[in-house]
C-alpha cells in the first residue's frame, strides 16, 4: 500500500483500525505511512510507532516497552536503581533515546 498520512493521529487512527497493520513510520515532514511488520530498524531520519505492548508514562514522555531487545550507544555510563529514576533521568537529558534494562 503506498498510501501516506499527512498527520500522525491520521496514520495511527487508520494503523488501529486495519488488523494488517503492526506500526507506523514518520519518514519525513508529514509523510507517515503504515508497515505490516513490527520489527524496528535504525534510521536517524524516522520514527516509528509500534502497535502493541505496554506503554509507561514517565517525566510527561510515553516509553513503549520492548522485550527481548536492547538499546546500543550507551548515552552515558551511569546506573540507576529504579526505571522510574532512569526514566526521568532520561527524558531530562536531550540525546538519550531510551533505557535498558540489564540483568
Amino acid at each position: 500500500d503506498k498510501t501516506t498520512y499527512k498527520t500522525r493521529k491520521a496514520a495511527l487512527t487508520a494503523c488501529a483500525a486495519n488488523t494488517k497493520c503492526l506500526g507506523v513510520t514518520k519518514e519525513k515532514a508529514k509523510t507517515f505511512r503504515l508497515n505490516s511488520s513490527s520489527s524496528v530498524l535504525y534510521s536517524k531520519d524516522r520514527s516509528v510507532w509500534v502497535k502493541g505492548g505496554k506503554v509507561v508514562k514517565a517525566s510527561g514522555v510515553n516509553w513503549s516497552k520492548k522485550s527481548k531487545t536492547k538499546l546500543s550507544g550507551y548515552y552515558n555510563k551511569t546506573t540507576y536503581k529504579t526505571l522510574a529514576k532512569a526514566l526521568k533521568a532520561c527524558a531530562a537529558a536531550a540525546g538519550c533515546k531510551g533505557v535498558t534494562k540489564e540483568a
